[in-house]
Order: structure tokens, then C-alpha cells, then sequence
């Protein structure tokens, strides 16, 4: 017998093990179970584009954090490596313009983009953010909400044209996590929240594949005779 076919054969007698100790459990889950669906970019950016991320925090919510550098450092990250576009403005470019222009917050966004050679700005405005429920609280709680939008330099806003304050992606929610505090736990959560975030931001650009449809339950979770 071939090693496929006993492969398959182990697969059946597992399954129907399953099927034996778990009763309705695995009913349910047999008939929920499906490949993950493929989600469709909610828009396409042109491969010949330059883009520069620019992400903003109007609520000076993320101050006394590096969260604001995180983001886009990983967001110019995934675009680069998923090859979305052309060519990324890179971060530093950023903060070298913002260094020596006095007047750089009165600059439009079109005009920041125009100054580093960009032709289409991915704004990421930072709604909603936080470390801890409350100052108090021993166990950390992380949290992060924005709003994205995509602004051609010349034509202005391209994506989303029904949604004036911009379009959500997945929120980040850590949960509680009961972690000394310190301050190299702190810069971990923000990385981490940061890259959970920019993982979110650019799926919204190419084609996926989401969540699966259930999962085996656990042996625990079965239903005994």
C-alpha cells in the first residue's frame, strides 16, 4: 500500500473515530468545515505608481509611543515586498522633508506627496489607540482603530469615494494580557499591534484568502456516550 493511500486510509479512521466519540459536535463541524473563501482587494493600486504612506495621528493619541514609526515602517514594508507598486517613498525621505520645512504641518497632503515624488499617498489616520483600559489597570489591554484613504496628487481622492472619513480596517484588539510592566513590553505591543495593523491596511489592496470555516473541536469540547 502506498503511502498516500495509507495517508488517506488514517485520515477516514480518524474521522470517523470523530465522528463515533463527538456525536452532534462533529456533525455540526463536518458540515460547517469549507475552504477559506478568496476576498477580493477593495482597491487596486497601479503598479506603476510611486506611493508614500503617510500616517497621521490628529488626536495625538500614540505621543508618548513609537506606534506612529512602527506603522509605517511596516506598512512601506508589505507594499515593497508584495510589489504593489513601484516604488515607496521610504520613511526617512519623510522625515527629512518634515526636518527642514518650518511650515511643514500647513503643507497639504498632495503637497507632501508632490515634494517626495509621489504620485499616490496612502493616508492612515489613527482613530483610535490605546495600552491599558485605564492608567490603573495591572494588565495591558492593547487596542488600534484607523481610517485609511488613497489620495492621487493631481486628482485627489481616489478610494473610498462613499465614505468622507475613510475606510476601516479590522480593528486590532490584543485582549487582556496580564505582562509586567516595563518598558521593553511596551515597545513590544506596539510593534506588535503596529504589525498586525499594517498586515490588515495592505490586505485591503491585493486579493486573499480569509478565515477558514471552523475548526476540528477539541476532544474536550465532544460529546461522550
Amino acid at each position: 500500500m502506498s503511502n498516500v493511500i495509507r495517508c488517506g486510509v488514517r485520515i477516514v479512521a480518524v474521522l470517523t473515530t470523530a465522528m463515533v466519540l463527538g456525536g452532534c459536535a462533529v456533525a455540526a463541524w463536518m458540515t460547517t468545515l469549507s475552504p477559506p473563501d478568496s476576498v477580493p482587494a477593495q482597491y487596486e493600486l497601479s503598479e506603476k505608481s510611486t506611493l508614500l504612506v503617510l500616517v497621521e495621528d490628529p488626536g495625538r493619541l500614540t505621543a508618548e509611543t513609537a506606534l506612529k514609526t512602527e506603522l509605517t515602517q511596516q506598512l512601506n514594508r508589505e507594499f515593497e515586498d508584495r510589489a504593489l507598486v513601484r516604488h515607496v517613498v521610504p520613511y526617512q525621505h519623510l522625515l527629512n522633508l518634515a526636518a527642514a520645512t518650518p511650515n511643514f504641518r500647513a503643507l497639504s497632503t498632495a503637497d507632501v506627496g508632490r515634494k517626495l515624488g509621489a504620485d499616490v499617498i496612502l493616508y492612515v489616520q489613527i482613530d483610535e489607540f490605546q495600552l491599558k483600559d485605564d492608567f490603573n489597570n495591572p494588565c495591558w489591554h492593547g487596542k488600534l482603530k484607523t481610517l485609511v484613504r488613497v489620495v492621487d496628487i493631481e486628482l485627489g481622492r481616489l478610494w473610498p469615494k462613499d465614505l468622507p472619513e475613510g475606510f476601516s480596517p479590522k480593528n486590532v484588539d490584543t485582549g487582556s494580557l496580564a505582562e509586567p510592566a516595563s518598558r521593553h513590553f511596551r515597545q513590544k505591543l506596539v510593534r506588535q499591534m503596529a504589525l498586525e495593523m499594517a498586515g490588515n491596511i495592505t490586505r485591503l489592496f491585493y486579493e486573499h484568502r480569509g478565515e477558514a470555516h471552523g475548526s476540528l473541536p477539541q476532544e474536550d469540547a465532544m460529546e461522550r456516550p
